[in-house]
């Protein structure tokens, strides 16, 4: 099986910020085996919903999503 670096620099990362193996979504890329290698098209989608989650409960979900909440809110008071 061919090693993807990419790949590998993501799930160590994912070690450095914390987080542990997910032994519930095996297709989460910190799943505890090395998954397959990505192709070039979709590396952007490397990450399942399960790593996003596991993220936020350490650190929250971030000012992006925080700045989309509060816009999402002001629009639909404005749209009422």
């Amino acid at each position: 099986m061919k090693k993807d670096l990419f790949l590998i620099c993501v799930r160590e990362l994912g070690h450095a910020l914390g987080l542990y193996h997910n032994s519930t979504d095996n297709d989460s890329v910190m799943a505890p085996f090395y998954k397959h290698a990505f192709s070039v098209e979709n590396k952007h989608e490397i990450l399942e919903e399960s790593d996003n989650v596991l993220i936020q409960e350490m650190y929250g979900e971030g000012r992006s999503a925080s700045l989309r909440a509060i816009s999402n809110s002001a629009k639909s008071k404005s749209d009422a």
